[in-house]
């Protein structure tokens, strides 16, 4: 039970930090006349993304967010 809720929570935690590097790319890359700018939103709306782990996976794979690449800073 153990190694299942570790298993588990490095899924989460893998998936949570490739959502966070494609929705940052996607916003730093799409706009990037405003990048400067709304580095700041860019940060916590990735971050905000990033909290739902696998579902924000299947987000980021439905809006197309994934063609800008990784992109953590």
């Amino acid at each position: 039970m153990t190694l299942v809720m570790i298993l588990f929570l490095i899924f989460w935690l893998v998936c949570s930090i490739l959502a966070y590097g494609f929705c940052f790319s996607f916003y730093q890359n799409k706009y990037p006349i405003a990048a400067k700018n709304d580095y700041i939103e860019d940060v916590f709306y990735a971050l905000l993304l990033s909290l739902f782990g696998p579902v924000a996976i299947i987000t980021v794979i439905l809006m197309k967010q994934y063609k800008y690449g990784l992109k953590f800073r």
